[in-house]
């Protein structure tokens, strides 16, 4: 007789219940695993795309300002050039300043490219007119565009270069360069022994040579009266020669060498800039003529500093008959500091351009369902007009802020 016992409707439904209840977990496991994979290959390409973009147009950027000229065997054809923009830029960069995110900003440049003859030696008629190459950059309803043109390009095409883009800034970075300060030959022993620059003019114009009198028991300030700007980190160096008559350099009723002091000072005042000054000797009865060498590095940025002297007698005594004469003046940057960035600099600022900061912000094209809530402020966006924050239908998107500083030639 055969007792096995067959399966009961219930242990057949606990049976099929556990099994759905498996195969969901599995295909759970399975469906998160693939949006992940989806979520990350997703991430991935976007942040390739940013770089691979950023890449490219750093390659481009490089070179601006680059001035070149076509060499051979006798040595140079032509004045060297960088290859201005038409249409009145007088420079070969132009940055037109947006800070309003969904139009951002467009950046163009043109550098002199060599043309090749037949043989492939260079053809020394080439000239900007006939060989250059523009490149500019826009972003357009949310995809940064791209233009390259030449002398036989007929039109300005823009291509497609980055989709999904929100944010697209560029900033001009700013930096003394080493030999030179300000715009104008500011730190030339010409401009700076010209009484006419100096404020107040206390003698006539020496032909090689500033004298200063109308010294007192008060702190008299002599600067100069064009303004430059200083770069907080910069290390300036100041080189003169001091040569004070008998009664300046008298000692007990001469000078006073505690306060003699030299350096940058703001145009509208007459304290020295945090950093940016020295306490120099001007010699003695002994030794009337000394040379002064010193260095100093600004903490502070100014737009518009002055050079300064400053100083005061001991006593009234010589202050009739006291004079102080300066000449070898000289002023440069002989080590750069940090980049000052500027949206919008003026054509006497274009020469002191180091750098480019670029600056994108893109999204993915699908969401990922995390929930990130993405912000970013005004400067990590690099200069618009208002931060962001990532609303619907974007607010499940992951976004990638990418900025890059492009040191450039510019020279």
């Amino acid at each position: 007789m055969n007792t096995r016992r067959a399966v009961t409707l219930i242990e057949l439904l606990v049976a099929i219940l556990a099994s759905v209840i498996v195969g969901y977990v599995a295909f759970d496991m399975v469906n998160a695993q693939k949006t992940n994979y989806v979520r990350t290959k997703e991430k991935v390409k976007l942040q390739t795309n940013v770089r691979d973009a950023m890449r490219i147009m750093e390659l481009e950027m490089r070179n601006i300002g680059f001035a070149t000229s076509v060499a051979n065997g006798a040595g140079l054809n032509d004045v060297a050039t960088n290859c201005p923009l038409p249409g009145g830029v007088t420079t070969n960069i132009d940055v037109t300043d947006n800070p309003t995110m969904a139009i951002g900003d467009v950046i163009q440049f043109r550098y002199f490219e060599t043309l090749r003859g037949p043989t492939g030696s260079p053809l020394l008629t080439a000239n900007c007119a006939t060989s250059y190459r523009q490149i500019a950059y826009r972003l357009n309803n949310g995809t940064l565009e791209r233009m390259r043109s030449d002398p036989n390009s007929a039109v300005q095409n823009w291509v497609p270069f980055l989709n999904d883009v929100l944010s697209f800034q560029v900033e001009y970075g700013m930096r003394g360069n080493a030999g030179t300060i300000g715009s104008e030959p500011f730190g030339t022993t010409a401009f700076l022994e010209n009484q006419q620059n100096w404020t107040p003019q206390t003698a006539p114009n020496p032909t090689a040579s500033l004298l200063f009198n109308g010294w007192s028991t008060a702190l008299q300030t002599l600067k100069t009266n064009v303004d430059v700007p200083v770069f907080r980190g910069s290390v300036y160096q100041v080189v003169l020669n001091l040569a004070g008559n008998p009664t300046f350099l008298d000692p007990i009723n001469g000078y006073n060498r505690v306060f003699l002091q030299v350096g940058m000072m703001a145009s509208g005042g007459n304290a020295f800039l945090a950093g940016a000054s020295s306490i120099v000797w001007a010699g003695d009865p002994i030794t009337p003529n000394y040379t002064v060498n010193v260095f100093f590095t600004p903490t502070v940025d100014l737009p518009d500093a002055r050079f300064g002297i400053q100083g005061n007698l001991l006593t009234p005594v010589n202050a009739a008959t006291a004079n102080l004469t300066i000449t070898n003046l000289s002023i440069q940057v002989v080590s750069q500091g940090t980049y000052q960035w500027n949206t919008a600099p003026t054509n006497a600022q274009l020469p002191f351009v180091s750098a480019l900061r670029v600056t994108i912000l893109a999204k993915t094209q699908s969401n990922d369902k995390e929930g990130v809530r993405a912000s970013f402020t005004a400067t990590e966006l690099g200069g618009t007009s208002t931060g962001y924050t990532v609303l619907s239908p974007d607010a499940q998107k992951t976004h990638i802020l990418l900025q890059r500083v492009i040191p450039v030639v510019n020279n």
